[in-house]
């Protein structure tokens, strides 16, 4: 390990257990307050950060005005500060969440018929997605959790620890197509999120996100067309005080992996455009362009061809 590393991770961990140990014991509504305070520190004091939120913006909503994207900057990143604080706090609350907790209709119609059989459920990087496996399992619904393992290992044992307060296991990358199949015949819910950056030499595919290539992973299509599974794709969105689980199941037409990943990714987007302020815009999602792709000016200053 790099000597920067060795430095870094020992603070990083401290002050995130830190955090995550004093939010969950705060009133939900101090949380709240506290998120408020540090997303709008971070916008005035991290010109980087504010950059990467407003480009991103800008590229899903062209039409929008430079005040519109200035504010959903501003409570983008109150939003992802109190995703963290909610984590913590509601998996140790479970009964308070549950209060808090409206699953609707349509969602409910479509868990109803995924009793006893393995299914996955995809979600983007939208509302609370960390306390979609909790809103899962308070449904009766046993879910395991696909996650990418974080560097810092006592960091990602602490986490790893949080989600098992709701998910039944989480699976890591290394043999996870192995551990998913073995967890569908065990007949439980696979929770997946696919939109973030999977390198092409890695298996990523180049999907339209907003109009504009990015490389996707197909391992949550390729497994339900393997296993003939069903996708729904769900959202678990803050709405005051209170939050709202919706979904979509899919109906799945098509035999190629691409295509239904196109698909879904376009259910990400549908819901995206509902909630905008509250998908994770922070994240650098267009960073490599297609080597026979036409132009470079439609994508963020951060990307570079690949």
């Amino acid at each position: 390990m790099k000597l920067r590393y060795k430095i870094r991770y020992p603070f990083e961990y401290f002050f995130i257990f830190l955090c995550l140990t004093l939010t969950g014991f705060l009133p939900y509504p101090i949380s709240k307050f506290i998120a408020s305070f540090i997303g709008i520190v971070l916008y005035y004091t991290v010109g980087n950060l504010r950059r990467t939120i407003s480009t991103n913006l800008q590229i899903a909503f062209p039409s929008w005005s430079d005040k519109r994207i200035k504010h959903c900057t501003k409570k983008n990143l109150k939003h992802t500060i109190l995703t963290a604080f909610e984590f913590s706090y509601f998996m140790q609350h479970k009964e308070e969440f549950l209060q808090r907790l409206t699953v609707d209709d349509n969602l409910l119609e479509a868990l109803s018929t995924e009793e006893n059989k393995g299914f996955i459920a995809t979600t983007p990087h939208l509302g609370n997605w960390e306390l979609g496996s909790l809103a899962l399992t308070l449904n009766g619904i046993k879910t395991a959790v696909v996650a990418k393992k974080i560097r810092n290992i006592r960091l990602d044992k602490l986490i790893k620890n949080l989600r098992l307060k709701s998910a039944e296991d989480v699976i890591y990358g290394k043999g996870a197509v192995r551990n998913i199949l073995k967890a569908l015949k065990r007949k439980t819910c696979i929770a997946m999120l696919i939109d973030q950056t999977i390198k092409v030499r890695k298996g990523g595919v180049f999907i339209n996100f907003f109009g504009l290539p990015c490389p996707t992973t197909e391992s949550a299509a390729s497994i339900a067309l393997k296993t003939s599974s069903d996708i729904i794709v769900v959202a678990l969105i803050r709405e005051e005080n209170q939050f709202r689980f919706i979904g979509k199941k899919l109906q799945i037409k098509t035999d190629s992996p691409r295509d239904l990943t196109q698909e879904i990714v376009h259910e990400y987007e549908n819901l995206i455009k509902k909630y905008p302020e509250q998908w994770m815009w922070s994240y650098k999602r267009w960073q490599y362009i297609p080597k026979d792709y036409k132009g470079k000016k439609e994508y963020p200053f951060y990307a570079k061809r690949r």
